[in-house]
Parts: structure tokens; C-alpha cells; sequence
């Protein structure tokens, strides 16, 4: 069984004003001056085209971002360890300390 719920033009142009008075944003369907009908931010009812065409471009390009940030990252300053790595000076004499230190293995498979 489903159920279907209907809301009056006057109350749902009361939730528009109120949705924005709170500073967030409402989009709806808006006819432009060249007759188009597209998605735009509304601050009243009035400004909405709710029997008018179903616009063109989807509502995807206000919820979903043109492009998003895969990978970023920030540069810091060399460690001590790469520093002594990397002065030609001792670069030779540390790289054989720490390769010639013994190592222990352990392993956690049972």
C-alpha cells in the first residue's frame, strides 16, 4: 500500500520563504526572459515556473560539483634522516651504517 501526499500552493510557497529565510538555497524550475526553462535559485514562489517544460539541463549540476580534488598534497621540509641521506658529503659513510645494521624479521602469521 503507498501512500501519496499533496501540499497547497500556499503552504508550499510558506516553506519556500521559510527554507530561505534560513539562508539556504531552493532551486526550481525558472522560465528565463528568452522563454528557456532552466534550473535557477529561487527566493519566492512566485519566481518558480511549476506548470511550465521541464528544463533541459538536469538539476545534477547543482548537487554534484563540475570536477573534484582526487589527490592533493603539501611539501614540507626534509627530515633529518633525508638531509643526512642526501649530503654528498656523508651520504656514502650513513647509507652503509644503516645498511649494515642488522635488521630482526618477525612475522604475525601463526
Amino acid at each position: 500500500m503507498s501512500a501519496h501526499f499533496f501540499i497547497s500552493t500556499e503552504h508550499l510557497a510558506e516553506l519556500v520563504a521559510a527554507v530561505t529565510a534560513t539562508g539556504t538555497r531552493v532551486i526550481a524550475p525558472v522560465t528565463a526572459s528568452d522563454g528557456t526553462t532552466t534550473y535557477s535559485p529561487i527566493t519566492s514562489l512566485e519566481q518558480a515556473a511549476l506548470n511550465g517544460a521541464l528544463p533541459m539541463p538536469s538539476l545534477k549540476a547543482h548537487f554534484l560539483p563540475p570536477s573534484e580534488t582526487l589527490l592533493s598534497w603539501r611539501q614540507q621540509a626534509l627530515t633529518s634522516c633525508w638531509r643526512r641521506l642526501l649530503r654528498p658529503s656523508h651520504s656514502r659513510s650513513y647509507l652503509e651504517r644503516v645498511l649494515a645494521t642488522p635488521r630482526r624479521w618477525t612475522s604475525s602469521i601463526p
